[in-house]
């Protein structure tokens, strides 16, 4: 290998590992590591963050109550008049659903948790008509604003009303069965992907 070679060699090598260090050290988010699998859908947060850390709630909160009933609780933010994003997500949870109640027995009851957006002028069931539209096992809670932004400051999601639209984190949250928050699916889009990797995490966690 002749000099020159070597020298854009080297020059390509501290480029590719200079970038490498800037993704995983700037990008992602120092509270989170991604779990090593093959489809890298599910990030997973370090540190604890059960139902006790999440304060500023009403109490009682049949929220907070429904998400320590001993299920895996997959969770998801948005709001009922939203054209396409939550209608898409609710429908991807369904058949992750579908996928895993085909499976292996699991180590735990699965539910989904739409928790809505409050629009003004809209009652829970509402919000509940909405998700029986996708599956019966998507509870529906429509909590007042000041327990929804406690929620959603908890999940480290956001939301933000627009011109007819609410921008909202598209992640959907997984909770284990006794209410500890354990990471996120991140823009989820493929509903094998998701059951597979569910199914590696409740095994993996006691």
């Amino acid at each position: 290998m002749s000099a020159k070679v070597k020298f854009v060699f080297s020059i390509t090598l501290a480029i590719f590992l200079g970038f490498e260090a800037w993704y995983y050290l700037v990008r992602i988010p120092r509270d989170r590591v991604a779990v090593e699998t093959a489809s890298r859908v599910f990030e997973k947060y370090v540190g604890k963050r059960d139902l006790q850390n999440w304060s500023g709630t009403v109490t009682p909160s049949p929220l907070r109550q429904r998400l320590a009933e001993g299920h895996w609780s997959f969770v998801f933010i948005g709001y009922t008049s939203c054209p396409d994003v939550c209608p898409l997500t609710l429908g991807i949870l369904a058949k992750v659903f579908t996928i895993l109640n085909s499976g292996p027995a699991l180590t735990a009851p699965i539910r989904g948790v739409f928790v809505a957006i409050d629009q003004g002028g809209e009652a829970e069931e509402d919000v509940k008509k909405f998700t029986r539209k996708f599956d019966h096992r998507i509870l529906a809670f429509l909590p007042k604003k000041a327990e929804f932004d406690s929620f959603v400051t908890w999940l480290k999601a956001g939301y933000a009303p627009g011109d007819g639209r609410i921008s909202h984190s598209t992640s959907i949250y997984l909770i284990d069965p006794i209410g500890a928050l354990i990471g996120e699916f991140a823009n989820p889009r493929n509903a094998e992907e998701i059951a597979s990797e569910f199914n590696n995490i409740s095994r993996a966690i006691p």
